[in-house]
Parts: structure tokens; C-alpha cells; sequence
């Protein structure tokens, strides 16, 4: 049992990093974004007004803004529970 749960504990530490990972590119992508939209023109603003992909531009940077939120939580989670079961596992009395 103790193996099982240090396995486990590896697992989920593993799928922490992993998330850590792609919430490290969504917030370069959220980044990117956000330069690219306060780097527009005062032409490009109007027209975005008028032509309505201004509110798709305000949407998207939402998603990113949530997407990074998901992953790094996710890593949060994981990376506790993945450390708590590889703990759980060290301090477990040999059972047969």
C-alpha cells in the first residue's frame, strides 16, 4: 500500500507540472494578447467598434484570463494532493 500511494503521489505531482507548464504558455499567450491590443491604432479601435470585434477581442482575453486561472489551480490541486499521498505513503506502518 505504501508503493501504491507514492506512486500515486508521483502522479499527481507530475500532473501538477505538467499543468504549471501550460498555464507558463497561456499567460505568455494572455501577455502576447494584451500587448497586441493596447498596440493598436486609434483607427483600429473605431473600426473594431463599428465593425463588433472589439467585444470578440475583450472575450478572448477573458477565455485566456480563465484559462490561466484553470491551469495553475489545477497545479495547485495536484501538486497537494500529489504531495500529500507521497507523505501519506513515507509515514504508512508496513501492512502485509
Amino acid at each position: 500500500m505504501k508503493q501504491i500511494m507514492s506512486v500515486a503521489g508521483g502522479v499527481f505531482c507530475t500532473i501538477s507540472i505538467i499543468s504549471l507548464i501550460f498555464g507558463g504558455a497561456s499567460l505568455s499567450g494572455m501577455i502576447n494578447l494584451q500587448n497586441e491590443l493596447k498596440g493598436r491604432g486609434k483607427f483600429d479601435v473605431v473600426l473594431g467598434e463599428l465593425i463588433g470585434t472589439e467585444k470578440e477581442n475583450e472575450q478572448k482575453l477573458k477565455n485566456k484570463q480563465n484559462e490561466v486561472m484553470l491551469f495553475f489551480v489545477l497545479a495547485g490541486v495536484t501538486g497537494s494532493l500529489g504531495i500529500g499521498m507521497i507523505l501519506a505513503g513515507k509515514n504508512k506502518p508496513n501492512t502485509v
